[in-house]
Order: C-alpha cells, then sequence, then structure tokens
C-alpha cells in the first residue's frame, strides 16, 4: 500500500516538472495563449491515465518524455482540427461588435477545395517519406522537431553520440529535401 502511494506521488511530482516544457512546446505553436493551460492540462491527463491505467511509474523508462511530447502533439492536432472545423477563429463576438454594425462586420467564409486537397496529398506524402526513414532516424528526427530538444538531450535521450544524431538529422533533412523538390 505504501509502495503504490509512493509510487503515485513520484508520478505527480514528475508530471508536475513537465508543466513548464508543455507550456513552452504550445505557445511556440498557438497564437492564443490562454488555451496554453488547457491544453497542458489534458496532456497531462492523459499521460497520468495512461501510466495509471498500466500500472508504469512515470519516472522510469527512457522515453518518458518523448511520450509526453508526443501526446501534446497529438492534443495539439486534435485541438486545432477542431479549432479549424468550428472555425473558431472567424467567429465575431457581440460583444466586440458596435451596435448597428453587426451586418457590416460580418464576413463570408470561403473554403477551398482545391487546397484541401492539396494539403492532405502533401501531407500524405510527408507522411510516407517520414515512413520510409530508417526508425532510429525518423525517432531522432521526430524528437527534434516536436520537442525541441536539442542534440545533446536527444543523443542522452537516444544513447548514441551527438555526431551520430547530427548524422541523423542531416539524414532526415535530405529526405525531406527531396520530398519538397518532388512536390
Amino acid at each position: 500500500m505504501e509502495s503504490a502511494r509512493r509510487s503515485r506521488e513520484v508520478n505527480n511530482q514528475w508530471l508536475q516538472s513537465q508543466y513548464g516544457g508543455l507550456s513552452l512546446f504550445f505557445g511556440r505553436r498557438l497564437a492564443n495563449s490562454s488555451d496554453i493551460d488547457d491544453l497542458v492540462q489534458e496532456t497531462l491527463i492523459k499521460v497520468h491515465k495512461y501510466f495509471i491505467d498500466y500500472n508504469i511509474r512515470i519516472d522510469r523508462g527512457e522515453y518518458r518524455e518523448a511520450y509526453v511530447f508526443r501526446n501534446a502533439a497529438n492534443v495539439l492536432t486534435d485541438f486545432l482540427r477542431k479549432m479549424t472545423v468550428r472555425r473558431q477563429g472567424q467567429h465575431t463576438h457581440i460583444e466586440d461588435v458596435a451596435e448597428g454594425d453587426w451586418l457590416a462586420s460580418t464576413h463570408c467564409i470561403s473554403f477551398d477545395p482545391e487546397g484541401e486537397l492539396e494539403m492532405q496529398q502533401c501531407s500524405d506524402y510527408l507522411n510516407r517519406c517520414l515512413a520510409a526513414l530508417n526508425p532510429r532516424t525518423r525517432s531522432i528526427f521526430l524528437l527534434s522537431r516536436f520537442t525541441g530538444l536539442s542534440c545533446k538531450d536527444i543523443s542522452r535521450e537516444e544513447g548514441v553520440s551527438v555526431s551520430r544524431v547530427e548524422k541523423h538529422l542531416n539524414k532526415a533533412r535530405a529526405a525531406l529535401h527531396e520530398f519538397y523538390e518532388m512536390m
């Protein structure tokens, strides 16, 4: 009983230590800072639930930060998808509009099916490009791009030298450059 309580305390402390990094992660990607705390909280809840459901101690494990930031990327993707579907950035709040000016402030929302298709094709091609990478190269590239970790931090996380991390990143960049040239 005591070990389970201690394990929960360790997990909670470790999760709280991730708050700052997650706030920076979301802050770099969102214009509206009022959503950051909600997204951090949602990410921490999902991660905590996963570790509780599978009875895993969070403070043990070599990929725990990567797991947290992968979940954060998923939470952000879901959030942005919802914002796009609901077109929340294009709403006009009644308090923001002076009386009588409401009709003048409304605007027609255009939908560009060609642009959507092009974006979907680009996304599919990029996913295929990433899937074709060596698993370690892909892992290092995603750690670099999604978590903002330095080469030194990634080398510690992956258990390889800094020069090896740089080589993997250069290999991934070359593959993505080929992708860009083909587009």
